[in-house]
């Protein structure tokens, strides 16, 4: 049976079920791709984002059904019905979004819980299904299938909603796809107002997840000590720790997906032959930049390559991967193919190895509490520490908004705080006397 002759719903499904999550679906990928081409540019690039922070809650069944759903239902409404960047959301498009929601088009509402997804035997793959719809209205027992009740909504369903949206566009902040929270802001308005506990967060600015100095000391103490103990596996995972605090990468920027595959080219000197940058041909607001690249990190590139057996410097047009494969694959993206690049996931396996043995080296040291909180950092952590600390050094506040990619200075100057840490040796010694 042709794909174009296949029945399929009006809008459609964006994220399979947790069993098979990680298998593309061709439909959603042309659809998203077709996007990207027309009134959504960085579909593509918010669509993989949504997949990782999905991914994130893999583990809590029920968090990932509800967030999948709302997530679903908003990227329909944004992207299919009005054409609209979630970047570009407002407190006011919120609101027409929720007025949506609660009286949706009909031809968007099902009387039954559907799978997003089934099986085409046909066709050998899974699909849309047909009966599926962003809207349920279920039916009170005893009632014809036949007939059609008013669709309603409880107030508790858009709560729940908006703080799934809420925590999805926090999720968008700390990877820098935008600095608003449109959710967050309806929850704190009218009928929605959220009770804030005494126990949530009460700082004026939002916070920044970044490693201390201490934790920061032991994450490279740590990487240095799994190089040295196993080279051959380790000596990858320290350059990549390195790269992602010295540059500000984000793990999009490094890693491999369709259309992108980063080579050690991408190291190179600057045409006055003195310095060295990384090149990052696309980032998240479709421009490229190269970051500056410092001694530390020149160091780190000579000595991953010198471990792999080649020049302590990238030769112009070398297609070498950027951080090479240990072993062949045996499925995903480049399967049987040893030189190809790290992907999403694997990049974040390297560096939760390195959290855990460096929260152990903390633990050992008496330092339980710093320990615990490591454990709770990404990837994109290490961003948020390298731009940190980047000024707290007093680097230029230009310099390190064009290594990091900001398009508005004013991001960039939230990381202008000063840390706890300061905040309390400034107190520690004030006195009860004026």
């Amino acid at each position: 049976m042709p794909t174009q002759d296949l029945e399929l719903p009006p809008y459609l499904p964006y994220f399979e079920s947790t069993d098979y999550f990680h298998q593309a679906n061709g439909f959603v990928n042309q659809h998203v791709a077709r996007l990207s081409a027309g009134t959504i540019g960085d579909a593509t690039y918010l669509y993989e984002l949504a997949i990782a922070y999905l991914e994130e809650l893999k583990d809590s069944p029920n968090n990932f059904k509800s967030a999948r759903s709302e997530i679903t239902t908003f990227l329909i409404w944004c992207w299919d019905v009005e054409g609209l960047p979630l970047a570009e959301v407002t407190r006011a498009d919120m609101s027409r979004f929720l007025s949506w929601c609660a009286s949706p088009p009909p031809v968007l509402i099902s009387n039954a819980q559907r799978a997003h997804f089934v099986h085409c035997k046909s066709l050998a793959m899974r699909v849309p299904n047909p009966l599926w719809r962003p809207f349920v209205n279920r039916l009170p027992k005893g009632v014809a299938q036949t007939c059609a009740l008013p669709y309603s909504r409880k107030a508790s369903a858009t709560k729940n909603q908006l703080a799934v949206l809420s925590a999805f566009y926090q999720f968008l902040n700390d990877e820098d796809y935008c600095d608003r929270n449109p959710a967050a802001l309806a929850m704190r308005r009218g009928r929605f107002k959220d009770n804030r506990s005494p126990l949530d967060w009460q700082e004026g600015e939002q916070e920044i997840k970044a490693l201390n100095p201490l934790q920061l000391t032991y994450l490279f103490q740590a990487a240095d000590q799994m190089a040295e103990q196993e080279p051959a596996r380790n000596e990858r995972t320290r350059f990549l720790i390195t790269l992602l605090f010295s540059t500000y990468a984000r793990i999009s920027e490094i890693a491999a997906r369709p259309g992108y595959s980063p080579v050690m080219a991408q190291i190179r000197r600057d045409k006055n032959g003195e310095t060295w940058g990384f090149y990052i041909p696309m980032s998240k607001n479709g421009k490229a930049r190269t970051v500056a690249v410092s001694d530390a990190l020149l160091g780190a590139v000579k000595r991953y390559r010198t471990h792999l057996g080649l020049s302590e410097l990238p030769a112009p047009n070398e297609t070498l991967p950027l951080l090479v494969r240990q072993r062949v694959a045996q499925h995903g993206r480049d399967p049987h193919t040893l030189n190809a690049n790290l992907g999403v996931n694997a990049i974040r396996d390297e560096v939760e190895r390195v959290y855990q043995h460096a929260a152990l080296l903390l633990v050992e040291a008496g330092r339980v509490h710093d320990a615990a909180e490591l454990r709770t950092m990404t990837v994109h952590s290490l961003r948020h520490t390298g731009i940190s600390a980047d000024l707290e050094k007093g680097r230029s506040l230009h310099h390190v908004m064009a290594d990091a990619g900001h398009q508005d200075i004013g991001i960039t100057s939230r990381y202008i705080t000063a840390s706890y840490v300061e905040k309390y040796e400034s107190a520690k010694y004030k006195g009860l006397d004026n």
